[in-house]
């Protein structure tokens, strides 16, 4: 642990996070609405269709997110795909304002595609504004866990309580000005020659471990999700999955305020991050495994606690992955994109 000299965050910096924040709401918005709109009179799908098509969406986002890591580092560019996958969820939300299912269903298809396009670039180019000051990664990238955080609260607080067709328009204009933020930001300079490069073979592997290390981080991240899920309607009481008071989402953006803050003025390496970040994740497991389902309220400390854990567990994966694929793998910025 060190201290950091006279950190300061470019200017780009602060206009690619604020994109981020716009993206991230009106993206929240429209998963926050799209089972009940599904639902609902306009749709009148069953539950089960709904639900896996809400499951599909979610999960074809994670998968072209590669798709958009690779056209971006190795074809078009980090910036010009972000731009493009900006436009496409916009035009993604306002087509779904369109009355019938071809529109809805080219709607859901936009969106997949610019998300996934716009966040694995959008990330990159963050990371880029970080390699010639390193010791800023930290506060960096928790204080864009952060803005996602808060663009999962503030989605619901409008998302659906002012009409279908409102939310949609909403989400597409947020999208706008999210991509015009990114347009805004100056080109970032190409710092890869100022850099030593290690073998390649060893780029590789750290690249491949990072990887590897990420994806078993998520696994047990995403089982001990579900969990949280249920216990919030046993522990709580409330059973609205999309409600912006939900306990974890309020401790995610307090532990990302916290920590932003901190990692500003201190550095830490990145193999003690990675190993605090799987034994609170497993800590938090176990926590989460005690509370019963049935007068689960009188658990309630037990959970807010485990949730902290996850919370600070997942600040320190995602400082962990973006230094070991961008820092230490400095001539193989696609890494970047795929890992996060």
């Amino acid at each position: 642990m060190e201290n950091t000299i006279n950190p300061t965050f470019e200017k780009q910096t602060y206009v690619l996070a604020a994109s981020r924040l716009l993206e991230r709401i009106s993206y929240y918005g429209i998963r926050a609405v799209l089972v009940s709109y599904m639902l609902g009179e306009t749709m009148n799908l069953p539950r089960e269709d709904a639900s896996v098509i809400y499951g599909r969406f979610t999960a074809y986002i994670l998968i072209v997110q590669v798709l958009g890591a690779l056209m971006g580092d190795l074809i078009a560019g980090n910036r010009r795909t972000m731009i493009l996958g900006g436009f496409l969820q916009a035009a993604g939300c306002f087509c779904l304002c369109l009355p019938g299912f071809t529109f809805f269903y080219t709607g859901l298809g936009l969106i997949v595609f610019g998300s996934g396009l716009y966040s694995s670039n959008m990330l990159s180019e963050f990371g880029k504004q970080f390699i010639s000051q390193s010791k800023l990664y930290d506060s960096g990238f928790t204080a864009l866990y952060l803005v996602v955080s808060v663009g999962a609260f503030v989605a619901p607080l409008f998302a659906g309580h002012i009409g279908w067709n409102a939310t949609f328009i909403t989400c597409g204009l947020l999208m706008l000005a999210a991509t015009g933020l990114a347009m805004s930001a100056k080109m970032t300079p190409d710092f890869s020659s100022q850099t030593s490069k290690s073998p390649e073979n060893q780029n590789l592997t750290k690249v491949l471990a990072a990887i590897f290390l990420t994806c078993l981080f998520w696994t047990l991240y995403d089982i001990t999700n579900s969990s949280v899920f249920r216990l919030e309607s046993i522990v709580t009481g409330i059973s609205n999955p999309i409600n912006p008071f939900r306990t974890d989402l309020m401790i995610s953006v307090a532990a990302g305020a916290v920590f932003a803050f901190y990692w500003y003025k201190v550095y830490f390496r990145s193999g003690i991050k990675l190993a605090i970040g799987f034994i609170l994740a497993g800590i938090a497991s176990g926590l989460l495994l005690l509370i019963p389902d049935f007068d689960g309220r009188s658990w309630y400390p037990v959970y807010v606690f485990a949730l902290l854990l996850i919370a600070i567990a997942e600040i320190h994966r995602t400082d962990f992955t973006i230094i070991i694929a961008c820092l230490q793998a400095q001539n193989n910025i696609s890494a970047c994109n795929i890992v996060t």
